[in-house]
């Protein structure tokens, strides 16, 4: 069902994802193959895309369809907690590009709580919890995904357009988009390693969370 997307109507495509969401819930397909669900969070119209992540959400990170839901909702920090790493666990396993992974965050976002709790992502990043070992690589999806929410929660796209994404560029244009994609893997890697350079200064872990988030205006944010 999920390969005719492409070939059917918006409409069409958004019901029958919709439809799969419910087969799911209702356990009755297989979820041991969601790959070709996940390629539909990629290059898509919007409304496939949206209807695509709040299914991801509620089967892969959530966990709704298997009674995990209810052993979580007892804190919600908790809840933010491990939401958040099997978003990073997801995007690890998903795909290392970087454009895809900033679909996947903005697919998602509108219906992962966990992506706007802002002192969990920076408690997290400032190893707070020693619970949790970030790797380099999931420290700057993390970091990405913070970035990606703050310019979400103020109206900002942080994915192209339908209307941009099959514009013929000049060489000049190319040439500039190159320079800003370099730019952002630069701003990435900064980011990722900031909360721990602001330990070496910060005497207190309240303090290193404001010089962070004062401090970040520092940095592009265009990650």
């Amino acid at each position: 069902m999920l390969e005719l997307v492409d070939d059917v109507d918006i409409s069409v495509a958004v019901y029958g994802i919709g439809l799969v969401k419910q087969l799911l819930r209702h356990q009755v397909v297989p979820d041991n193959d969601l790959r070709s669900l996940y390629d539909l969070l990629f290059d898509n119209p919007p409304e496939i895309r949206r209807a695509t992540g709040a299914l991801v959400y509620d089967h892969v990170i959530a966990q709704k369809f298997n009674g995990l839901e209810s052993r979580l909702s007892g804190d919600e920090g908790d809840t933010s907690r491990i939401n958040l790493l099997r978003m990073l666990q997801m995007l690890r396993e998903l795909s290392t590009d970087q454009v895809q992974v900033l679909y996947v965050i903005d697919d998602i976002w509108e219906f992962m709580d966990a992506m706007k709790d802002w002192n969990r992502i920076m408690s997290t990043l400032l190893n707070e919890d020693l619970s949790i070992e970030l790797t380099d690589e999931d420290a700057t999806n993390l970091t990405r995904l913070f970035c990606a929410s703050v310019k979400k929660a103020v109206g900002e796209e942080i994915v192209p357009g339908a209307d941009h994404r099959k514009q013929n560029h000049t060489k000049a244009q190319l040439v500039v988009e190159i320079i800003q994609n370099r730019r952002k893997d630069i701003t990435a890697t900064v980011m990722k390693n900031y909360p721990q350079l602001m330990e070496v200064f910060a005497e207190v872990g309240d303090l290193s969370l404001k010089r962070v988030l004062l401090g970040g205006q520092k940095f592009s944010f265009q990650i």
